[in-house]
């Protein structure tokens, strides 16, 4: 028994011994793998602090323009926050926001509930009707009006999501019928745009939605800006045709050709222009979008823009707004709207540098830039 015991005894030592050797050598092994981690780590730091050097070198290579232009940035940005004004960006983004949560917060809810769907259903039936009927004359143009907005306001109310849903489909009805009346003759645009502004000067809520839709149906021509790589939430684009604004058609690709899209923005833009055109009467709107001052904030922007300036888009509805307003805008701003033509007027005759010529070189863009010269030319001499 005694020398079992002890041979037992030896074991166990052996045994504790073999597991002492075994952690040793995890621990120098984890020792090991720190002391190289800490070797990469302080590798990475230098390499970052050399990279920092060389782009604290370049920028401070920059001198003292770049930080007066920071800073003139910045004071410019302060100035706008306390007028309360805004860059384009500023009202795509709004536009596009508002957008998004009128989906999310309101249709997508209205359509999951049988009973509200029901309701918004046969609410959107009957506007799409009464815009088809809308004739240019005072009486169709506030008979519909006054039936368009007994139906949002009726006695008992709408429920809100009920509501906003609806004037969602308010929206895309002027907006589809300025696709398919406007594009085959322009004239049809006046009394959309007289109905639309009744609307917008009568159903709170109602601008907000309609301006989100707007950027919908046409992207940022509305702003105008030229939109950026990603949406207002920074998630990237589908597709191009997202971002500006295409829409789908029955064409092999399943997208509207560019003249088909040049074509349909107009039209829709055409009854835009003519609600910033449209005298106040006893219903004016407050939304900062449909103020006829937004006139003249567009044409700033988008002659603020070359890259715009060389889209086909862009020269028709400069054209198209002229047509619309331009002899008005410049009994309005005299002198300084005259200013605004001699430098469109330049453009059209002279290009925008680097080769690039106004409007572009499709048939389309050559065809605008044509009608722009002779409508300045007519506003210049209706005016002498």
């Amino acid at each position: 028994m005694e020398a079992e015991r002890k041979v037992r005894e030896e074991e166990e030592r052996k045994r504790q011994e073999a597991q002492r050797r075994r952690e040793e050598e995890v621990r120098q092994q984890e020792e090991i793998a720190r002391q190289q981690k800490e070797a990469q780590e302080k590798q990475r730091q230098d390499q970052e602090q050399q990279k920092a050097a060389k782009d604290a070198q370049k920028r401070k290579g920059a001198g003292a323009a770049g930080a007066a232009m920071d800073e003139r940035t910045k004071t410019e940005a302060e100035q706008r926050k306390t007028l309360g004004a805004t860059t384009a960006l500023d009202d795509w983004r709004i536009g596009r926001e508002n957008l998004m949560r009128l989906k999310t917060e309101n249709t997508r809810v209205v359509k999951a509930d049988a009973q509200m769907k029901s309701a918004w259903g046969g609410l959107r039936r009957q506007v799409v009707r009464k815009f088809g009927q809308v004739t240019n004359d005072a009486e169709s143009i506030a008979r519909v009006s006054n039936e368009i907005t007994q139906l949002a306001m009726p006695p008992g109310g709408l429920h809100p999501l009920i509501l906003n849903s609806f004037y969602s489909s308010i929206a895309k009805a002027i907006m589809q019928q300025a696709e398919t009346e406007v594009t085959a003759e322009k004239a049809s645009a006046i009394p959309i745009a007289r109905v639309a502004h009744r609307l917008l000067g009568t159903l709170d809520g109602f601008a907000d939605i309609f301006f989100a839709k707007l950027v919908q149906r046409v992207g940022a021509w509305p702003v105008p800006t030229a939109p950026p790589p990603a949406d207002y939430d920074g998630q990237q684009w589908k597709s191009d045709h997202e971002r500006f604004g295409y829409r789908p058609s029955q064409s092999s690709d399943g997208m509207e050709s560019p003249p088909q899209h040049v074509e349909r923005v107009t039209g829709v833009m055409r009854v835009y222009f003519h609600i910033l055109a449209t005298p106040p009467g006893d219903k004016p709107i407050s939304n900062r979008f449909f103020q006829p001052t937004r006139y003249w904030v567009w044409y700033a922007r988008a002659l603020s823009h070359p890259s715009m300036l060389a889209s086909d888009v862009c020269a028709s509805l400069i054209h198209a707004g002229l047509e619309i307003f331009g002899s008005d805008a410049r009994k309005i701003w005299g002198k300084q709207w005259t200013k605004v033509l001699a430098l469109i007027y330049d453009l059209v005759k002279n290009g925008l540098g680097d080769g690039k010529v106004f409007g572009g070189t499709s048939p389309e863009g050559v065809a605008s830039r044509m009608r722009v010269q002779l409508e300045i030319d007519s506003i210049m001499g209706a005016g002498n």
